[in-house]
């Protein structure tokens, strides 16, 4: 048994000084920025009713932001300047449509065309800023994602800083998804579907919960540990793999895309058989560290044979993981062989293997945008001719009038008012009722 034990330890170190963070790194995606024709709010809303003070200024500022953001690069101003610039106009187009709530956008000459990440040749245009707004948090992910992936995670703070980017992204998408939900944008562009935005999502929080594989795997962490979190990152590739193998889905994206997925959900399946298999052999269940390894084994295989045109960095991760689990399986079969003999379940009637989620959709604060501030309503004003007219005099003006008539005709002060009451202050018909 020490000597069982003494070989997992260092079969352990092993995999985690040779499996190499730094050789993780080619294995992250990040996706493009979506490009979009200018807009001309200040023009198309001239002269419409808004309770903004001064709407020119207003729309002439928001087309200045749309456009700084428009002309925002990676290459030329980095990605955290381009996520900045498409936070700001997401508040301005925010505001915006708050401003213009009455206004029915195809009534005007405005509207709003964005382009397909993966293909320039798709296109799609809405005059709706509910879509602008969408498209807009769209590159505030692609900006985040970018920025996990040119994190060096070989550095400990590296490493922090790629996954939490990768969980922002996440969140962002996530923001994205419940404006597009109900939106009844017919013909839109493939990467605006709900099916391609879940299917990123998916894909954002496996990258985010591989950086804390990668973290387990480097602190030499319990094996119990390290599968459960291998197990939950199979579970999201797993995710992520099936949405985008949709017919739509898998003839749009990048087959970049496809490929890195589809290794990584092999590999990852196999990593947490693997870690799982060392946790039986402390527990003394050496068939099933046998079976668990032979699956490892035949995954990560898997993973070496699909990407073997790649580059060969991106393909040194699997084939160290492949070598490090044929070993393990080769020498747990030996010794099972020869000493414990004992049976060698199938896989599928092992249990489940327990997963452990480290991530979540985080939100970034700024893309919670409040109702800008408005001047208040005025009254309507008056209608005119009435403001001039002299206020009727008070009743009691006219009692006393019609009183002093009546007793100089002879009737008492008691008797005129009684009078005045029931002809409702008329003089003539007071007299008249004290006559008949």
């Amino acid at each position: 048994r020490e000597r069982s034990s003494a070989s997992e330890q260092i079969g352990r170190r092993r995999w985690h000084r040779e499996s190499g963070i730094r050789r993780l790194q080619r294995s992250m995606l990040a996706f493009n920025l979506k490009a979009t024709d200018r807009s001309f709010a200040a023009v198309a809303l001239q002269g419409q009713t808004t309770r903004l003070p001064h709407p020119e200024a207003f729309l002439v500022e928001l087309d200045a932001w749309r456009e700084r953001m428009r002309g925002c690069s990676y290459g030329k101003h980095g990605a955290a300047q381009c996520k900045d610039d498409s936070l700001k106009y997401f508040q301005m187009v925010t505001h915006a449509a708050h401003h213009y709530r009455g206004l029915h956008l195809p009534t005007t000459n405005l509207s709003f065309r964005w382009y397909d990440t993966f293909r320039m040749s798709v296109s799609a245009a809405f005059a709706d800023w509910e879509y602008d707004r969408a498209c807009t948090l769209f590159n505030v992910a692609a900006s985040l994602s970018y920025m996990a992936t040119s994190q060096d995670r070989g550095d400990p703070e590296g490493m922090k800083a790629a996954c939490n980017y990768f969980q922002q992204s996440a969140g962002t998408i996530s923001a994205m998804r419940e404006i597009v939900k109900d939106a009844a944008w017919v013909d839109r562009t493939p990467d605006t579907t709900s099916e391609f935005l879940e299917a990123l999502e998916a894909l954002l929080l496996a990258q985010a919960q591989k950086c804390f594989f990668e973290k387990a795997s480097a602190a030499a962490m319990k094996p119990v540990l390290i599968g459960k979190i291998a197990a939950e990152c199979a579970a999201l590739y797993e995710d992520a793999h099936a949405r985008l193998a949709t017919p739509m889905l898998r003839h749009h994206c990048a087959q970049e895309w496809l490929d890195v997925v589809e290794w990584n959900r092999k590999a990852f399946d196999g990593y947490q058989h693997y870690f799982a298999a060392l946790v039986h052999a402390e527990n003394h269940e050496y068939g099933a560290q046998v079976s668990r390894l032979t699956y490892a084994t035949n995954r990560c295989a898997e993973a070496v044979t699909l990407c073997q045109k790649a580059d060969k960095m991106l393909q040194e991760q699997f084939k160290r993981a492949h070598a490090l689990a044929k070993e393990a399986y080769l020498k747990a079969k030996k010794d099972n062989d020869l000493v414990y003999n004992e049976k060698v379940p199938p896989v599928e009637v092992l249990p489940k293997l327990e997963r452990k989620a480290m991530v979540k959709p985080i939100r970034l604060p700024e893309t919670y945008v409040p109702p800008p501030e408005e001047p208040p309503m005025q009254p309507p004003p008056p209608p005119q001719g009435l403001d001039s007219l002299p206020p009727p005099p008070p009743f009691e003006a006219v009692e006393r009038t019609g009183v002093s008539e009546l007793v100089a005709m002879g009737f008492t002060a008691e008797a005129a008012g009684k009078a005045l009451e029931n002809a409702k202050g008329d003089v003539e018909k007071a007299a008249e009722l004290l006559l008949g």
